[in-house]
């Protein structure tokens, strides 16, 4: 999965071509559960941020790679808890980090306007682990999971070079052996850098 996700990247920077309008972003990303995720995590996320850089290869359409980290965390009263066939005791912690990386592509509106909006979808993966503390028991999982992560957004160009942005996602990682489907829903508020010819 690793290697097949390093060469979509390359194949993505490679396809970019050097004249056509690129930016680079950093964002801050709030989350919240879906499903099963949400039966487990019940509490959003608002430690989150992601990076991403995107080009345009056709007119209104952009190729680019995503890459971000969400930290879930959940503190539990004490009480009995049932995890798999053991039953315990106490007060409980739960914690999940979420790293997903993928290729994207978006289909931007027209370049015209100066409020911009943008649909799209990423393909990856996601790596994610996940560790429950009660009573004198410790349980955790470790896995990557396939990602497809549909996004809409909006861009302010504030500048020429500059502009701000507002998406929201929907991770949809995919139940394999070791974890059921781990899905939540990310709203990232960013600013980029951007160059090259509109």
């Amino acid at each position: 999965m690793k290697n097949k996700l390093n060469v979509l990247v390359l194949t993505v920077f490679l396809s970019a071509g050097v004249s056509a309008q690129s930016w680079f972003g950093g964002s801050y990303s709030t989350s919240y559960g879906v499903g099963d995720f949400k039966d487990y995590m019940t509490s959003p996320s608002w430690t989150g941020f992601s990076f991403e850089y995107k080009s345009k290869v056709m007119e209104n359409m952009a190729i680019g790679v995503n890459m971000g980290f969400n930290f879930f965390n959940k503190y539990l009263d004490k009480d009995s808890y049932t995890f798999e066939t053991v039953t315990a005791t106490g007060a409980q912690r739960r914690h999940t980090s979420a790293i997903p990386m993928m290729a994207t592509c978006a289909y931007q509106g027209p370049a015209g306007e100066k409020l911009k909006w943008f649909a799209g979808l990423g393909v990856g993966t996601t790596y994610l682990y996940r560790y429950t503390n009660f009573g004198s028991f410790t349980f955790s999982r470790e896995t990557w999971q396939f990602l497809l992560a549909p996004e809409v957004g909006i861009m302010y160009p504030v500048n020429q070079e500059n502009m701000v942005y507002l998406t929201t996602r929907y991770h949809m990682n995919f139940k394999n052996d070791e974890l059921k489907a781990q899905q939540f829903i990310s709203v990232n508020l960013g600013w980029a850098l951007s160059w090259g010819d509109e």
